[in-house]
């Protein structure tokens, strides 16, 4: 049952209770989201909600909250943040378009993986590790596991299996063999 409408309410106060409700709970509580994603007008506090939104699994609101951030600050950051959204939903024509607005100066490590999420769901196996390959490692040597998947686990490969070590070549051949097979962007909406 949805409560009654409540007071408007700015997104910065809604970001308090977010974490703990989800913003499809606290629609259902009552709260106009929507409206005051059209009120804000601060691009670190739609950032900020975006990032509870993905977090918590809420897609469709990381979305809304990236959209409205990029409208508000086309800076690199939320061109980033957008991009990142959009390629993890399989929207690679749009997040590749955001990314080449981005200046040279300022493509760093999220520009990066980023670019490999899209290579890699577009089965461009070596484009994808050759992104991946650029990215810093951590202090036990390994690369972050974002990074991981966005060569590994985001390529519609058909296995379930979970994703191989990257970092022993073998594995490295027999993914590019599985990406070849499977034929490129399976995953990429047109």
């Amino acid at each position: 049952m949805i409560a009654a409408a409540r007071p408007f309410v700015r997104l910065s106060a809604l970001l308090r209770q977010a974490p703990r409700r989800s913003f499809a709970g606290l629609v259902l509580d009552g709260f106009d989201v929507v409206a005051a994603i059209a009120a804000e007008k601060r691009g670190r506090t739609l950032a900020k909600a975006a990032d509870v939104a993905r977090r918590a699994g809420e897609s469709v609101w990381a979305e809304r909250f990236a959209r409205r951030g990029y409208a508000i600050a086309s800076d690199a950051a939320a061109a980033l943040q957008l991009a990142s959204i959009l390629a993890s939903f399989g929207q690679c024509e749009e997040a590749a378009g955001l990314l080449s607005t981005i200046a040279d100066r300022k493509k760093g490590e999220a520009y990066r993986e980023i670019r490999a999420v899209l290579h890699a769901k577009a089965g461009e196996a070596d484009e994808a590790f050759a992104m991946f390959d650029t990215l810093p490692r951590s202090l036990d040597g390994h690369r972050p596991i974002v990074a991981r998947r966005a060569c590994v686990g985001l390529c519609s490969l058909g296995s379930r299996r979970r994703p191989a070590n990257l970092e022993r070549p073998s594995n490295r051949r027999a993914l590019r063999h599985r990406m070849v097979a499977a034929g490129g962007a399976v995953r990429c909406r047109a």
